[in-house]
């Protein structure tokens, strides 16, 4: 992929770039009247005005109905005599000029502008047609105002973009406007610094059909502009698609490819695809000729092939390769060769014999696995990567010079005996992404295309070490009150790999990544979007806006050596898989609760001001499209699309408490409509009678629409119940008893029979918090019904002289009318002396199959859960103990809001929140062993909840952020989804 800001920008130089985000694949079919191919037809035409007679509009352009034409002119060029002028000298008419182009999907827009005067303004537009159809019009609408600022055009009024000066009478700019193929926001460059975006002047934009320029106005007289160097064309934007095949006919060759004359072709198969129903299939079922397909591709220097292979039996193996010209001319041939032997062996052929490259096994059958071929521009050699891990480098077959890559080639690898049948997925062939070197860049020079954020130093070349070659980037931290950082801007995508290689050599503070980008509904700076680091111990994690959690142990990124690092994001852009030497060590989500509009670039810095000394080399950076296919994210749980419950544009709907299903098959749930403070009111109820796939408010069946929050039981006798959060301190107590409002009902919430009943402690009572009349515990998460139809809750909170939260078990032998507190689960003020630690709360208890209880409790945020268990029906617990989890049990887990389901397969479900929403299993039922968490859901404040409705199936209910999360969007939304337990 072509940068998108130039090596070496002129002197006030101004890059305007508008660009849609990259979603979908780029096979589509275009819309009504659009131009086959990624972007239209050919190069840019570029105008320098020079053969153009003087006085003329240029050929091919003409004035818009109403207005004087804008004409060439030689009294000034930018590097030349002529120039095109745009001169109102009119106070009722306006000049202007449009010029029609090819129609394209993504188009690029560039000129010089010099303003001699701008009492008005000068205007210039990217020209298209809107869906629904109509003329061509200005869809990218842009304005160079009288003071030199750049405005664009919503629609409704004149939006800012860069300040008074960006552009200045007798001065030569350079604009770009840039719009790949989904044609859907603007991008403001000036200089070498980002400004801005912008979106369409109204509507969505079906197609790019020209550009234009004017005046801004008719009174006064005098905007005067000359335009020189104008180029239209094809948008300078990455053009490698994914093809999944869904879109072709089963039994039928590929669209574009053909069998070779000796084969039989393979074809789309609706058997099965990766995620998706179709694939390619060769299936071998002839002894007499073999299966391929060629796939013919424009001729470039470089290229990479990824796809995903599963096969299902290989007794000879299969074949797939880059086809290239060799000197000399003739059809393309077998340039790189490859063959997946029966065994799941890969090798490479040198023209004479086959050289194996990994053992057996690597290439699994009935399981999907993501090759990759990349060859470099000197097409000497491809580096192959298996799962996102190299795992060596082929030469070309017979070691001849290619010329070029112009395709590629899969097959079977023989004719007898018959039966290989493989399936291909998601076939993407395009340039290679080149990793960037600094051996041509100046010791001590910040790389073209490269710049420090504001406020920060900005990351150098050095000559101090390089990973394969004398130079690298240097992030040195030399200041104990500033940092260091670089940010390298790119042209705008989603599906994304940022890799690099880095070499820390001190780390006291640790070094920091990023990929930057823009976030929906947030216009400025690309700012983080998936914020990484390297610990000062060589740990990986990453930060969701409030907190770092850990990716990898430390060691993984030791000091005094060079390690491969690479984040690769797919196209959805939810989440980000990291790779540390070709394995995947964990994913993260991104920074906030807004979803990715686009990637546009990368940030390296230091992880902080003081001390100093952080110092980290990295070299061989790559930023383009994934080397390889992002999985969907592994585990035991099959999640399924969030389902809207409900939304507000301003106001709040946050942080789901509880749902309860009833013997129907209806489900309720709970959420509060306020913010979250402790004297706030407000809740919703809602009701589902699809398992989700719809909701509806039911407004007079809530046992508490007035009140903080609460937490409703669906009990074995059919009745529900619903408990209050907080509770009140009874004036004369001695703060020993405090009063619970509670609510049952006999009719699935239709009626319900309300009372105040009240809570005893052993001994005084801290009000939690302090002078609000509370008491001093708030109760939380499901009732617990006992086989003696007594009930346990759990709450936490503060006896008078507790500095940190105690987490106790309450018992109500009335069916939940009066409440006691059975025993203290934890407590521990000294277990901890950091800030961040809460002491013990957010309990979750569940009775497991031995008749045990389990409580998995909070302890502060991005702070391990603790787990405690009893064996005598809750009256003692055993010694907290870290929550671990994984394969082979010792990754600590760390969350919130932990809520224990008991599955009516015997298997335990635990969910736990931020950062995002995550769930572990006990496949056991035990509680003693756990899956890794799993992600579910990156976005969601942390605070959620589950319910149970079949056997392996849940509903699982959240949010789009609270009033606290950073970057939350005013639109506020309760979403649900349909969690299958594998």
């Amino acid at each position: 992929m072509r940068p998108l800001l130039p090596a070496r920008a002129r002197p006030g130089t101004v890059l305007l770039v508008l660009a849609a985000l990259l979603a979908g694949s780029l096979a589509g079919a275009p819309p009504a009247g659009a131009a086959e191919g990624p972007s239209g037809p050919g190069d840019p035409v570029v105008h320098t005005f020079e053969e153009a007679p003087v006085g003329a509009a240029p050929p091919g352009c003409a004035p818009t109905e109403g207005a004087s034409a804008a004409v060439v002119s030689d009294v000034r060029g930018q590097d030349s005599a002529r120039s095109l002028r745009v001169r109102d000298t009119s106070t009722t008419g306006r000049t202007d000029l449009a010029c029609p182009g090819p129609t394209r999907l993504g188009a690029r827009l560039g000129f010089a502008m010099r303003p001699e005067a701008l009492p008005n303004g000068f205007l210039f537009s990217v020209l298209g047609r809107f869906e629904g159809g109509g003329a061509a019009r200005p869809v990218f609408h842009f304005q160079a105002a009288p003071d030199g600022s750049l405005r664009w055009q919503d629609g409704t009024g004149w939006q800012a973009l860069a300040p008074a000066g960006t552009v200045a009478p007798g001065r030569w700019d350079r604009i770009t406007v840039e719009v790949p193929r989904d044609r859907g926001a603007a991008y403001l460059y000036v200089g070498d610094a980002y400004a801005g975006r912008a979106a369409p002047a109204g509507g969505k934009v079906a197609a790019l059909t020209g550009h234009q320029f004017s005046g801004a106005g008719t009174a006064p007289t005098g905007d005067d502009v000359f335009v020189d160097d104008v180029s239209f064309g094809p948008a300078s934007q990455d053009t490698t698609a994914t093809r999944d095949f869904d879109a072709e006919m089963p039994g039928q060759p590929p669209s574009g490819c053909t069998a070779p004359a000796n084969a039989a072709p393979a074809v789309v198969s609706d058997v099965r695809g990766e995620a998706s129903p179709r694939a390619l299939r060769i299936l071998d079922t002839s002894a007499a000729q073999g299966v391929e397909t060629t796939c013919p591709a424009p001729a470039a220097p470089s290229g990479t092939l990824a796809f995903s292979v599963r096969p299902e039996a290989l007794p000879n193996g299969f074949t797939f390769g880059l086809l290239g010209h060799r000197a000399g001319g003739g059809a393309p041939s077998p340039g790189f060769h490859f063959l997946a032997g029966p065994g799941g062996t890969l090798s490479w052929y040198d023209g004479s014999a086959w050289r194996q490259l990994t053992p057996a096994g690597t290439l699994p059958t009935g399981r999907w696995t993501g090759v990759e071929v990349a060859v470099a521009a000197d097409r000497s050699g491809a580096e192959v990567r298996v799962g996102g891990a190299s795992v060596g480098r082929a030469g070309p077959v017979a070691g001849a010079a290619l010329q070029d890559l112009s395709g590629y080639r899969f097959g079977s690898a023989g004719s007898a005996p018959t039966g290989d049948d493989v399936s291909v997925d998601r076939v993407a062939f395009g340039p290679a992404t080149a990793a960037r070197g600094h051996e041509s860049d100046p010791v001590g020079s910040v790389p073209p295309g490269c710049a420090a954020p504001a406020g920060a130093t900005a990351a150098t070349v050095s000559d101090a070490r390089g990973k394969d070659s004398a130079r690298s980037l240097r992030v040195r931290d030399a200041s104990a009150t500033g940092r260091t950082e670089l940010d390298c801007l790119h042209a705008p995508r989603r599906a994304t790999e940022l890799a690099f290689w880095a070499y820390p050599e001190s780390l006291p503070n640790g070094f920091t990544f990023s990929l930057l980008g823009h976030t929906a509904g947030v216009s400025g700076a690309p700012a983080p979007v998936f914020h990484l680091s390297v610990t000062p111990q060589g740990a990986l994690r990453w930060y969701d806006g409030l907190g770092w959690t850990q990716l990898a142990a430390p060691g993984t990124v030791p000091t005094g050596q060079w390690s491969e690092l690479a984040v690769r994001v797919p196209e959805d852009t939810a989440r980000a898989q990291l790779l540390v030497g070709g394995r995947v060590v964990g994913e993260a989500g991104s920074w906030g609760m807004r979803e990715a509009d686009d990637l546009t670039g990368y940030r390296f810095g230091g992880s902080g001001t003081a001390p100093t000394g952080d110092d980290v080399f990295l070299d061989g950076i790559r930023f383009g499209p994934p080397s390889a296919q992002v999985p969907a994210p592994a585990g035991p749980f099959a999640v399924g699309p969030t389902v809207t419950v409900d939304q507000v544009e301003q106001g709040n709907l946050q942080m789901p408490n509880s749902a309860a299903r009833l013997p129907g098959g209806e489900t309720l749930a709970v959420y509060p409509r306020h913010g979250d403070a402790v004297d706030a009111v407000g809740t919703e109820l809602v009701a589902t009678p699809d398992d989700g796939r719809s909701w509806r408010k039911q407004p007079a069946r809530n046992p508490f629409p007035d009140e903080q929050s609460s937490y409703v039981t669906q009990l074995a006798g059919g009745d529900l119940l619903a408990v209050n959060y907080l509770t009140f301190m009874v004036p004369g107590s001695n703060n020993t008893r405090a009063t619970v409002r509670t609510a049952r009902s006999s009719d699935g919430g239709a009626t319900w029979r309300r009372g105040n009943g009240t809570m005893t402690a052993p001994g005084p009572m801290k009000p939690i918090p302090s002078g609000k009349g509370l008491g001093g515990f708030v109760l939380i998460n499901r009732v617990l019904e006992n086989p003696d139809g007594s009930l346990y809750q759990s709450a936490y909170g503060y006896y008078t002289g507790d500095a940190k939260y105690r987490q106790v078990l309450l018992v109500s032998t009335d069916g939940g009318v009066d409440w006691s507190v059975r025993s203290t689960v934890a407590v521990d003020p000294g277990l901890s002396g950091e800030a961040s630690y809460e002491g013990f709360d957010e309990g979750s208890v569940v009775r497991l199959a031995d008749g045990s209880l389990l409580t998995l409790m909070r302890t502060g945020n991005y702070r391990p859960l603790y787990q405690a268990r009893s064996t005598d029906d809750g009256r003692t617990w055993s010694a907290p103990q870290v929550l671990r989890a994984g394969p082979d049990g010792g990754q600590p887990v760390t969350g919130i809001r932990p809520e224990l389901t008991l599955m009516g397969d015997g298997r335990l479900v635990l969910l736990i929140g931020r950062p995002g929403m995550s769930m572990l299993l006990s496949e056991d039922g035990s509680g003693t062993s756990w899956s890794a968490p799993q992600a579910v859901d990156y976005r969601n404040s942390g605070n959620g909840t589950s319910v149970a409705i079949g056997p392996d199936r849940l509903l699982l209910i959240g949010d789009r952020g609270a009033d606290w999360t950073p970057g939350a969007d005013s639109h506020r939304r309760i979403w649900s989804r349909l969690v299958t337990v594998r």
